[in-house]
């Protein structure tokens, strides 16, 4: 009892005490990667190389949408070759540009060697636009067809 009353004379409450702080997070918007328009070589003759420039109207064009101001980690994977069955036919000279908006007009070029990750700021508006280009190589002998392959754009949070 001595020490009860000890403290009381002192001036301490001997009540327990308690604090609170709130727990939050933001969970970001996934990201979303579209491709918009196919890179489109046109009617090739065999023999005959065709590029086609990263700023032309048929270019291959893709879209990544994620949290403004984050960065993103790029991979972009282009095929050696279109395919038509066993037929073949090599791609090379790869262009790409990037924008902000969907023109190409005002696009800045950028290095990407394929499959190799980059990453990127993304603008206030979370949205970036990739403009493709590249070289086919029709052989003399190359058959008829349709070839097709397919460039691949992946994106992913790099946690910044």
């Amino acid at each position: 009892m001595s020490l009860t009353v000890a403290l009381a004379a002192a001036g301490h409450d001997a009540r327990a005490q308690a604090a609170s702080v709130r727990a939050t997070a933001q969970v970001s918007i996934p990201i979303a990667v579209a491709g918009l328009a196919p890179l489109a070589f046109g009617q090739l003759l065999p023999g005959v190389a065709r590029t086609v420039a990263a700023t032309a109207t048929s270019s291959g064009r893709l879209r990544v949408i994620a949290r403004g101001g984050s960065t993103v980690r790029l991979t972009v994977t282009f095929p050696a070759t279109l395919a038509r069955g066993v037929e073949t036919m090599p791609v090379d000279n790869w262009a790409v540009h990037v924008n902000t908006n969907a023109n190409t007009a005002g696009s800045t070029p950028i290095t990407v060697a394929s499959g190799v990750p980059f990453d990127r700021a993304l603008p206030a508006s979370g949205r970036l636009f990739f403009f493709v280009g590249a070289r086919v190589v029709p052989a003399p002998t190359q058959p008829a067809g349709a070839y097709t392959g397919t460039i691949v754009l992946a994106a992913a949070y790099t946690g910044t």
